[in-house]
C-alpha cells in the first residue's frame, strides 16, 4: 500500500496535556478536547491498569505517558481547523485499550463533517490491560453538501459500568485509490473442479482422478 498521507493537526493528539505524575489522572479536563456526559480523564497510567505503562517499565505500550479515557455515556470531541476536501480518503488511526478492572463496553469513534457523520465505527475490545490499534477510512465524494464542512473527531464511550480509553489519535488525508482492476481470463486447467469422472451420489474413487498426475 502507499504511504499514508501528511497528518491533519489535532490538539492534544496523544493526551500529554496536562502533566501528570505516574499514577496521577484528572477529572473533566481535557485541554483541546471538548468533553460531555459524566466523566472524562486523562491519565498516567501504571501497570495495575494498563501492563507496561509503569514509569519503570522498559516497553511502554502507548505514546509517551498520558492516555484519554471516557466514562459511560461520555462524549469528547475536537473540530479541526481542516474541512473535508473533495476525491480524498482520509484515515483516522489510534490506540485503544480495555483497563484493568473495567469492562470497554461498545465505545464508537467518528469522523464527521459539518455535523453529518462521514465514516464511524466500534473497535473490537482489547484484551484486558491492553491497547490495540484501530483504524476508520472514509473516502471523500467528488462533489456533494459535505466538502468544505470542518471536520470533527467524536470519541463516545457506551456500555454498562463502561470505560473506554484512548491515545495517539491521528488523521492522515490522501488522495483515494482507484478500485483494483478486474481480474483477467481463466488459464484452463483440465477437470479443474474434479467433475471427471462421473459418480453417483456418495460414492467416491481411489487413485483415478483424470488431468492430473
Amino acid at each position: 500500500p502507499p504511504p499514508p498521507g501528511p497528518e491533519i493537526g489535532i490538539a492534544n493528539h496523544s493526551f500529554e496535556e496536562p502533566v501528570l505524575a505516574d499514577g496521577q489522572y484528572n477529572i473533566n479536563d481535557t485541554p483541546g478536547w471538548v468533553g460531555e456526559g459524566p466523566q472524562f480523564h486523562v491519565a498516567n497510567p501504571q501497570n495495575d491498569w494498563f501492563v507496561g505503562t509503569s514509569a519503570d517499565s522498559t516497553e511502554n505500550p502507548i505514546d509517551g505517558s498520558n492516555i484519554g479515557g471516557l466514562n459511560v455515556g461520555t462524549t469528547l470531541y475536537q473540530d479541526l481547523t481542516n474541512v473535508v476536501k473533495a476525491g480524498v480518503t482520509y484515515k483516522l488511526t489510534m490506540l485503544v485499550g480495555q483497563r484493568n478492572g473495567a469492562p470497554f463496553g461498545t465505545p464508537t469513534v467518528s469522523l464527521i463533517g459539518g455535523g453529518v457523520v462521514l465514516a464511524e465505527a466500534t473497535p473490537p475490545a482489547p484484551d484486558v490491560g491492553t491497547f490495540a490499534s484501530f483504524e476508520l477510512t472514509y473516502n471523500s465524494p467528488e462533489s456533494g453538501d459535505v466538502i468544505g464542512q470542518t471536520l470533527r473527531i467524536q470519541l463516545r464511550s457506551a456500555g454498562a459500568d463502561a470505560q473506554a480509553w484512548f491515545d495517539d489519535v491521528k488523521l492522515t488525508v490522501g488522495p483515494t485509490l482507484p478500485p483494483p482492476p478486474p481480474p483477467g481470463p481463466d488459464i484452463a486447467i483440465a477437470n479443474h473442479s474434479f467433475e471427471n469422472p462421473v459418480l453417483g451420489d456418495g460414492l467416491y474413487t481411489i487413485n483415478n482422478t483424470p488431468g492430473w498426475t
